[in-house]
């Protein structure tokens, strides 16, 4: 008959100790880890919020991506660069122009003004709201204001 060790009741709680520490040091490792990883993703991308040249790009991005959506819906021109802006208040825009009224708040408006074309297109619904001509006034007698 083999005769092992006898552990006291003592070593058996050391043991447990030493083994609820080794855990509590892990999970406060992997805690701190995780932190560190979050906060250097926030400070990542607080610096490409906060740089212009960056958010150009990003914008030029979201606007040529935008220009390709609204190209499979619609013939538009190819040699000039579109004013692209969001339609943030509906029922102003409709009482000012009735080419509006039937956007809504969110759509987004391409405006090539060599070409004096404007568009409407609702991204949620991917389809084109409006189309139509832009009309210029030129106004030659009038000052800046100061």
């Amino acid at each position: 008959m083999a005769i092992g060790k006898i552990s006291t009741p003592e070593q058996s709680s050391n043991k447990g100790v030493l083994i609820g520490l080794v855990i509590l040091v892990v999970l406060s490792g992997s805690g701190f880890g995780w932190s560190f990883y979050k906060y250097y993703q926030t400070k990542k991308q607080l610096a490409i919020a906060s740089s212009p040249e960056i958010q150009k790009e990003m914008a030029k991005k979201e606007s040529d991506a935008l220009i390709a959506k609204v190209k499979r819906l619609m013939v538009l021109p190819e040699n000039e660069e579109p004013v692209v802006a969001t339609v943030t208040d509906k029922d102003a825009l409709s009482k000012e122009q009735p080419f509006y009224q039937d956007a809504h708040n969110g759509d987004r408006v391409i405006a090539y003004m060599a070409a004096r074309k404007a568009i409407i297109y609702d991204p949620v619904n991917d389809k084109i709201v409006n189309a139509g001509p832009i009309y210029v006034q030129n106004n030659a007698s009038t000052t800046p204001a100061k």
